[in-house]
């Protein structure tokens, strides 16, 4: 990959556009990836991909955020071995998201008693929606383990489901699944730590075991930004507390 391949696939991911089949076909050129491999990446047939590519489907917002993020964590962590032309503060990218509490708060599956107190959580744990072939929002297995042990601290946190639609899947692979959150920047150390903690707990006799998480941090405008981890166990407490030193950086550059 050259220097004129690494800044295009910047542009792609940082464009509020979706994706093309045009910067599909940049991205699979400048990454190497196979079409199996992007598949892989965002949970879909590779030849779904194959017509994504050739422009015989549209390509779907979802699609194109699931690889956006993908690319982003894919160039944080080529870092080491292709340095770009200017100098990068990050590690793994936090990307801009619309799916802020707001959008998760008027949501059907969200009962009205649900979203006073969510609304004042610290820690709001938000289902995955459109998951492969389910119809319906998911959680991953062991969410209410986690539920549980977030309870025992001092976060108080609530999950945007009633109890008559919460359903948790079991994914049959080695990757430990956390589910997704929602944080303020304010406790975001809080809870980084509580998330480490909830890892090297929760699987002692596991070594190493592979981690995938997805936190929000929205800003006090409801701006909002998720960092994508997927990654080793041993690996989570350093690049997360890299991404968390970038946002406050970055935060108080526009101040």
């Amino acid at each position: 990959m050259n220097h004129e391949q690494y800044d295009s696939l910047r542009e792609i991911i940082e464009c509020d556009n979706p994706i093309s089949n045009t910067d599909l076909a940049i991205i699979l050129k400048a990454t190497g990836l196979s079409q199996a491999e992007i598949a892989a990446m965002t949970d879909r047939d590779p030849s779904t991909i194959s017509k994504y590519r050739t422009g015989l489907n549209p390509i779907s917002q979802l699609f194109s955020k699931l690889l956006k993020q993908e690319i982003g964590k894919w160039l944080g962590s080529s870092i080491e071995t292709y340095p770009p032309k200017t100098p990068r503060k990050l590690i793994f990218d936090f990307l801009p998201t619309e799916f802020n509490l707001g959008y998760w708060l008027i949501q059907p599956f969200v009962p009205d008693d649900i979203v006073e107190s969510a609304a004042n959580a610290d820690v709001v744990l938000v289902p995955w929606e459109g998951f492969k072939d389910y119809r319906r929002a998911v959680f991953p297995v062991g969410t209410m383990e986690f539920f549980q042990f977030v309870e025992k601290s001092e976060l108080s946190i609530e999950a945007c489901i009633s109890d008559k639609e919460y359903t948790e899947i079991a994914l049959h692979s080695d990757e430990k699944r956390l589910p997704s959150m929602i944080v303020t920047f304010v406790v975001l150390p809080l809870v980084l730590s509580l998330v480490g903690n909830y890892i090297s707990q929760r699987w002692p006799l596991e070594k190493n075991p592979p981690i995938s998480v997805s936190i929000t941090v929205q800003e006090v405008d409801g701006s909002a930004r998720t960092l994508e981890y997927k990654g080793s166990a041993d690996d989570f407490e350093r690049i997360v507390l890299n991404a968390a030193a970038f946002l406050q950086e970055d935060k108080e550059s526009k101040q």
